[in-house]
């Protein structure tokens, strides 16, 4: 049988390999995650963009098994490879409550993706910077400004997105 992160591993970041169905196992079997989280510190940029996946699907089910994951998620959030990037994003506008140094952190990693070159990690860190802010009400009008911001973005898709979400946050 093979590795977790062995099934996540070949192929390149266009496709999504095996990341789903690693996903489900670690659903299933929630000792699998510390080996799901190695893939993190993996030099391969396919494993490691392929275990943010395999989170971000993880969250989506039932983000509260990853909470005690904070530390790792965020590690890998400072990869630099964008499909790491855009699924972080996602994973980060998840979590339902942070301790106040944590949401310090997440806004700040988050407001610097918005300045990433991915037009996907640009959007995705605009949706998750709007659902921290419909939650964290102490951190809403800092968001809000950052959000606003982006409504001079060069991609049309970002600067509609930007538009949509400013109306669903005021």
């Amino acid at each position: 049988m093979k590795s977790i992160l062995g099934k996540l591993s070949g192929g390149d970041l266009r496709s999504e390999g095996k990341a789903e169905e690693v996903a489900k196992e670690v659903i299933e079997n929630l000792g699998l995650l510390p080996e799901l989280l190695e893939g993190i510190k993996s030099e391969d940029k396919v494993i490691r963009g392929r275990t943010a996946m395999s989170l971000e699907i993880i969250s989506r089910e039932n983000m509260k098994l990853l909470e005690e994951s904070l530390p790792a998620i965020f590690e890998l959030a400072e990869d630099t490879v964008p499909q790491v990037r855009w699924h972080i994003a996602e994973i980060l506008g998840r979590i339902e409550k942070y301790n106040e140094k944590d949401l310090r952190e997440t806004v700040a990693l988050l407001s610097d993706y918005l300045k990433d070159e991915s037009m996907i990690v640009r959007g995705n860190s605009i949706l998750a910077l709007a659902d921290i802010a419909q939650r964290e009400t102490g951190v809403r009008e800092e968001i809000i400004s950052k959000i606003e911001s982006m409504r001079g973005d060069k991609s049309a898709g970002v600067r509609r997105r930007a538009e949509r979400v400013l109306k669903k946050v005021r």
